[in-house]
């Protein structure tokens, strides 16, 4: 089975951040530029948030053998894993690496829970892979 990368790389550290992602993750957003119309069942922005969840915990070192941890952390906020403005900027580099969107500094901390995160990459995703000439960009 060939491996496609459909993630636009802008450095070699954007490329070191995607590929600390996990395999299903690069699958899903792989799927998702193909097919975008995925983005609008429900349950995406769900995977995305427990995704989001499970990469800011293993940043922080908190995450658990069997991600229980990230499923469980959800409905919280980054803020009260004591994210600092550096950890900030390496999820919004980890972001776009692997999303291929922008986030702000300001959007990711002042977003009340994961799930409102999830919600926002599947918006952004939606916005960028819906558009007339999206793929070539």
């Amino acid at each position: 089975m060939a491996f496609y990368n459909h993630i636009d790389h802008e450095s070699s550290s954007d490329t070191s951040q995607a590929a600390s992602t996990s395999v299903v993750l690069n699958q899903f957003v792989c799927r998702v530029r193909d097919w975008p119309s995925e983005l609008d069942n429900p349950a995406c922005s769900l995977f995305l948030a427990r995704e989001i969840a499970r990469r800011v915990l293993t940043s922080l070192m908190m995450v658990d053998e069997d991600g229980s941890k990230a499923d469980a952390s959800v409905s919280m906020p980054l803020s009260s894993f004591g994210m600092d403005s550096l950890m900030t900027i390496e999820i919004r580099n980890w972001w776009r690496a692997v999303f291929g969107v922008d986030v702000s500094l300001m959007q990711l901390m002042s977003a009340p829970s994961f799930e409102h995160l999830g919600k926002l990459v599947t918006c952004q995703m939606k916005e960028k892979f819906c558009t007339p000439n999206s793929k070539s960009s």
